[in-house]
């Protein structure tokens, strides 16, 4: 049962991308059918957009579980890479990109697998492709520079235009008085408790929130509204505010690690026109790399961008079709039969042995995942759904 337990989480640990490939930064990684896009990075920023697509693929039902939202957030997958291309621009590098390409009332990427995927399997292969690409891009900002920012994109239609920025606390609890918001109660509750821990100017959680060097302050500054910020400190009571949602939680520093997040809900006026939100691009990739300046780093420029590539084991090995239904095929381009373990999403190994055809028949439908060792001892991890 531990082996089992171990095995699996392994699985979910490491990323799919972070062994077996030799990730170049700038250069697009697809995840399944190309619903999910990567993009590597060597800054220590990693921006995604979880509802920004706009792929209906037939095969793949609409979402329609009691608390399912489908609305897209427009825009907000063209907004992401115009701030990728703004921090080429002002570095010279690159940050991590991750991209859901599907229509939201196909795959929510910003819930947990059952709400996400409404319980279908290939749209489930598309959520671990998301979630896999921002664990291996925080693995490698994590590598190369220690800490870093994660920034989960979204877009808002609420009366007030303004930016809703999230820390996971409610709008309530952003109106209690500063020595509440110190307590350790509620930097526990942070997307950012690592940043309150470990920042430049020993800033407090409440300086960090709303103050002078606040991410919401710095928009704010830029001629962007933004909430909480120091010329608006809270949500009123009756304002509607989104404080954040299980990307954050997942991704940012509340539990555990030293990758801090922060959801950024982007009003119409600053997405919808394409002249605007250019502009609106620029001055937010000046805002993230202020932020780093500031808080992570000093004096940071583009000599901080890592400009080689992962040194991870070259592994090639592919796995198709994928889906399969009788055999999965694995080819090797040294020719050498590896050793392949498969396990079940709930970690139960099913198959094992050294084969580059391997029946899959008898194995339930379902998404199945592969270990994959060569003569070396190097391990290649992948998945396959099984019709």
């Amino acid at each position: 049962m531990v082996k089992r337990i171990v095995f699996f989480l392994l699985f979910l640990q490491i990323g799919f991308t972070s062994i077996g490939q030799e990730l170049i930064p700038g250069q697009s990684y697809f995840g399944f059918n190309q619903y999910i896009e990567y993009i590597a990075g060597n800054l220590p920023v990693i921006l995604s957009a979880p509802h920004g697509g706009d792929k209906v693929p037939s095969d793949i039902p609409d979402r329609s579980c009691a608390d399912c939202v489908n609305v897209k957030d427009a825009f907000t997958q063209e907004l992401i890479t115009e701030v990728y291309q703004a921090l080429i621009k002002k570095t010279g590098c690159h940050a991590h990109v991750i991209i859901n390409r599907l229509h939201r009332r196909k795959l929510d990427a910003n819930r947990d697998k059952e709400e996400a995927t409404d319980g279908n399997n290939i749209a489930a292969m598309s959520w671990f492709d998301f979630h896999d690409y921002i664990e291996s891009a925080k693995k490698k900002v994590t590598m190369d520079f220690g800490k870093g920012l994660y920034i989960d994109l979204h877009g808002h239609s609420h009366t007030k235009q303004r930016l809703e920025i999230g820390y996971l606390l409610y709008g309530s609890e952003l109106r209690q008085p500063n020595s509440k918001l110190n307590s350790q109660e509620y930097i526990d509750y942070s997307s950012i408790k690592n940043l309150v821990n470990n920042n430049i100017n020993n800033l407090d959680h409440a300086d960090l929130l709303k103050g002078e060097l606040s991410f919401g302050s710095m928009m704010s500054d830029q001629k962007y509204p933004s909430v909480p910020s120091k010329d608006d400190p809270f949500p009123l009571p009756g304002d509607d505010y989104f404080s954040g949602g299980y990307n954050t939680e997942r991704h940012g520093s509340i539990k555990s690690g030293s990758i801090d997040g922060i959801q950024i809900e982007c009003n119409n006026e600053v997405r919808f026109d394409a002249a605007k939100r250019l502009v609106f691009a620029d001055k937010l990739a000046s805002s993230i790399l202020e932020y780093l300046d500031r808080h992570y780093f000093p004096e940071f420029d583009s000599q901080r961008c890592i400009s080689s590539s992962s040194e991870l084991p070259k592994l090639k090995f592919s796995v198709y079709p994928n889906p399969a239904m009788d055999i999965l095929y694995i080819t090797a381009d040294d020719g050498i039969i590896p050793k392949v373990t498969i396990v079940n999403q709930i970690g139960i190994k099913v198959w094992s042995g050294q084969s580059l055809e391997i029946p899959v028949s008898s194995f339930n439908a379902g998404i199945y995942f592969l270990a994959i060792e060569n003569i070396h001892g190097n391990i290649s991890f992948n998945k396959f759904l099984k019709y």
